[in-house]
């Protein structure tokens, strides 16, 4: 946010103007309401929320002051057998985050299974 070409409104963005490339944008502002056309290269949307995670935090699972599902590098939560990834543990609230989050969460899951399985066999 301290770049001098970032700018951060507070508002809708209706439509994204360009043919291949991004060219400018119209947004609805919030306050004051009023539409405005912005000449810009690129777009980055956040929505600013941090996830709902309450009924995991009434589970037992451990979060954060902002609410983020709290894990370790391998996307396993505080409670066995658990894991998050995505937006939900705050970790870089982009979708690319969120895809590599999954995955690790996916391979982690299915070792774990594995291994409770093998466990059982024994």
């Amino acid at each position: 946010m301290e770049k001098a070409n970032v700018k951060i409104v507070n508002g809708k963005v209706v439509t994204i103007l360009g043919e291949n490339v991004v060219k400018a944008i119209k947004i609805i502002k919030f306050k004051p309401k009023q539409e405005v056309r912005e000449e810009v290269n690129g777009v980055f949307i956040s929505l600013g929320k941090v996830p709902t995670t309450e009924i995991v935090k009434k589970a037992g699972t451990d979060v954060d002051d902002r609410g983020c599902i709290k894990v370790d590098r391998w996307q396993r939560t505080n409670i066995e057998g658990i894991f998050a990834a995505g937006d939900c543990t705050c970790g870089g609230m982009q979708v690319v985050t969120a895809a590599g989050e999954g995955a690790m969460a996916a391979i982690k899951v299915l070792t774990y299974i594995r291994g409770k399985k093998e466990k059982a066999k024994h």
